[in-house]
């Protein structure tokens, strides 16, 4: 069985939560583009903090329970 409630999400995972959100729609939220937050999800660039807070206060996923 899946501990739900200490479950970690990964921003993919958080977007298709999210009504399935595209990477252009949670760029247009963060101000960064469809690229910037396809590059981020690859890991070939590193979120920055701010954007994890604002994912975090988007999704109500609380910070420690998002995996980047």
């Amino acid at each position: 069985m899946i501990d739900l409630e200490n479950r970690q999400f990964t921003i993919p995972e958080i977007r298709f939560l999210e009504s399935q959100m595209s990477q252009e729609k949670l760029g247009s939220l963060l101000g960064l583009s469809q690229y910037q937050i396809w590059a981020r999800e690859a890991g070939k660039q590193p979120w920055l903090m701010h954007e994890i807070s604002q994912i975090s206060k988007l999704s109500g996923i609380p910070l420690d329970r998002i995996k980047i």
